[in-house]
């Protein structure tokens, strides 16, 4: 019986191109980046190469680009790195996630509001796209806040108005993620015209 792979959403194959391109440097250019001698400068030029090409990729500096292990990493250090980073002695930031967020944002954010650091409010999200920002936006009054609304769901391909939220956030001095590892390479995508301030994105996708 013939099959199908159906689950790119989840993780998908590495194409034969790009294993070509990576191989020089699972042997030959194999150094540490980090390291002065000359097979660590050859790897960090290849790293700094690869910076240069995701940045121009997705309409942002070099300099803004971070490499880590994965979506999940890099969705705990945007909004835990976030809130705490908004943190301050006279007022507990507040967190505000979509409804239908993948685990790695919703489990630090219960973590941060767990142990006091943080008050976590849900951001309703509809099938049709939709979601209901102004009804747990309100009585934030000059409290921090970081929201964080991925860019289209890992399940049903929904996209959400990420740029609702940067509007809302321009007025209220919020920071805002959004976890784009469904989006980067299926739509648009261009952090600057965008306006948000943290990404997450993943090339197993």
């Amino acid at each position: 019986m013939s099959t199908a792979y159906l689950d790119h959403a989840a993780t998908t194959p590495v194409r034969d191109d790009v294993i070509a391109v990576m191989e020089p440097y699972l042997n030959a250019t194999f150094g540490n980046p980090s390291s002065t001698h000359r097979w660590g400068q050859d790897a960090s030029a290849a790293l700094e190469n690869a910076r240069a090409k995701l940045a121009s990729a997705i309409g942002a500096r070099p300099s803004e680009v971070r490499f880590v292990r994965g979506g999940t990493e890099s969705d705990n250090l945007a909004v835990i790195g976030g809130v705490r980073a908004l943190s301050r002695p006279d007022a507990v930031p507040v967190v505000l996630v979509s409804s239908i967020e993948h685990s790695a944002v919703l489990e630090p954010a219960e973590w941060l509001e767990e142990r006091g650091e943080a008050e976590m409010r849900v951001i309703p999200a509809f099938p049709d796209g939709t979601i209901d920002l102004a009804g747990v936006a309100g009585g934030l009054d000059e409290r921090p806040a970081l929201a964080s609304a991925m860019w289209a769901n890992n399940e049903t391909g929904m996209l959400l108005p990420v740029d609702q939220v940067v509007s809302w956030a321009e007025g209220s001095g919020a920071i805002v993620h959004t976890d784009a590892s469904q989006a980067l390479g299926k739509v648009p995508l261009d952090v600057a015209q965008s306006g948000v301030d943290l990404l997450t994105a993943t090339g197993h996708k």
